[in-house]
């Protein structure tokens, strides 16, 4: 039988959101979580709260170059993130893409730094802030942003 809204019942909807909680779970980034989780949303469910009532926490990620002239803006950034959301892990890794004005290939090290949070506005908002700033003080054009919701942007820095 095809669920509707004139026929779902009490026991569908606690079905389709034990579903929506693994695939959080699972793929807490991917686009069809974040379409789950907006229908757990609308059928009224707190499918983004623990046992404890407590909002889950989501993982968001700033990237910059790594270059030994920017260690110091690596340390503030460290600290504005660890005074914002109480800890930040950072992964070396290597930086690849192509400069669409060039077209040449770019390879650089790179250093991501990752952090946990509720995904609310005011998380967002305030990685964000650290994020452009950190971009600004780092001298860059751009910066790659994963945010609480899964989705990543380019964030241009402007002088």
């Amino acid at each position: 039988m095809r669920l509707t809204m004139e026929n779902i019942t009490d026991d569908d909807i606690e079905a389709l959101l034990c579903i929506a909680r693994l695939v959080v779970e699972d793929w807490a980034t991917s686009k069809l979580a974040s379409r789950v989780r907006d229908l757990a949303k609308m059928l009224g469910d707190d499918w983004d709260k623990d046992e404890t009532g407590a909002k889950a926490m989501r993982e968001a990620c700033i990237i910059l170059p790594l270059a030994e002239r920017l260690n110091f803006h690596h340390r503030a950034l460290n600290a504005d993130l660890l005074e914002a959301f109480h800890g930040v892990t950072t992964v070396d890794g290597q930086g690849v893409w192509r400069d669409p004005a060039t077209g040449n290939v770019a390879w650089e090290p790179v250093r991501i730094y990752t952090v946990a949070a509720e995904p609310t506005p005011v998380n967002e908002d305030q990685l964000a802030a650290i994020a452009y700033s950190a971009g600004f003080r780092c001298s860059q054009t751009a910066i790659y942003r994963c945010r609480f919701d899964g989705d990543v942007e380019i964030v241009t820095i402007t002088y």
